[in-house]
């Protein structure tokens, strides 16, 4: 009796560990091994194209921006579930959609695993639920993992909130990200300006905008470096995602120098642009609402009165 309740206990305590691995490494395992840096690359680079998204009015995007992180957090789990398979549908309309369509599928996963797996076991049951079926328990973890800042067990109620929590996040980020595939930093710059964003901070997300591409094909070319060179060769096949964790953190320095070569060649060519010589700035293509920007207003009016009202 003993012996076999000491075995239950280890494999309890075993099964544990494996989801506990499983919940850290799965987002990561979807980030750097189905995305990739190139995925990623093509998911915040700005191509031209022709569907109703490049015609929409970029200050209309960001108004619409706004509108869904004040209201989605209010609004039930299938109205977020609902904004969230749009905006995947919206990147079947981009150019390359279906291979865009494909990489926000990644990063959507990977948010989602990352809320599920990793971070929904730290919700307290007893602030998670709220009896009924909520309170039911689907996992005892050990006493000991709360070191790990995990709760004694694990309920309906915590699950449900993670997937609502991990619906309402991935909207926002794929969102902005549409913004930036539709859209020019020229554009970017121009619907902050008419907000009243002071020059100098927009100056500095658009800088930060596009050099992010830039900085992604430089972290994937030192990572290819290092695993051509033979880093995690000699290791099970399973363990060697956790080294393309390891070659982007050993990216950080050589990427560091390429961003500090860069800086130079960007404040270069703000000078030769006389940005900030003049206090207005001109711009040779104008762009005014459409009706499509009218109607995309009004239905974040509406989103907004159905969330608050």
């Amino acid at each position: 009796m003993a012996a076999s309740c000491l075995a239950c206990v280890l494999a309890h305590n075993g099964a544990s560990w494996i989801i506990l691995a499983v919940g850290i490494l799965a987002p990561f395992y979807i980030l750097f091994k189905l995305l990739g840096f190139s995925g990623f690359t093509q998911l915040v680079r700005y191509a031209k194209g022709q569907s109703f998204l490049y015609r929409l009015h970029p200050l209309s995007k960001l108004v619409a921006l706004f509108a869904l992180s004040l209201a989605l957090p209010q609004l039930d789990w299938w109205v977020s579930a609902l904004f969230d398979l749009l905006v995947l549908i919206a990147y079947l309309t981009l150019t390359g959609g279906r291979r865009k369509f494909k990489y926000a599928l990644y990063l959507a996963a990977a948010i989602a695993s990352s809320y599920i797996l990793a971070l929904s076991p730290r919700f307290d049951h007893a602030v998670s639920s709220s009896g009924g079926i909520l309170s039911d328990i689907i996992w005892v973890w050990p006493q000991y993992f709360r070191v790990l800042g995990y709760a004694r067990v694990y309920t309906v109620g915590a699950f449900l909130f993670a997937v609502h929590s991990s619906l309402v996040a991935m909207t926002l980020p794929l969102a902005v990200l549409l913004l930036l595939q539709t859209n020019t930093p020229s554009e970017v710059f121009r619907a902050f300006s008419k907000l009243g964003v002071p020059s100098a901070l927009t100056f500095s997300l658009i800088v930060a905008v596009k050099t992010v591409p830039a900085v992604v094909s430089a972290a994937e070319s030192v990572v290819k470096i290092q695993l051509m060179r033979g880093l995690g060769s000699r290791f099970p096949f399973f363990i060697r995602p956790a080294f393309y964790l390891e070659a982007a953190i050993m990216s950080v320095i050589p990427v560091t120098v390429f961003l500090a070569r860069n800086a130079k060649n960007i404040a270069v060519s703000a000078d030769t642009r006389a940005f900030r010589a003049f206090p207005k700035r001109t711009y040779l293509v104008r762009s005014n609402f459409g009706y499509t920007d009218t109607l995309l207003l009004v239905a974040c009016a509406a989103l907004l009165a159905v969330a608050y009202i």
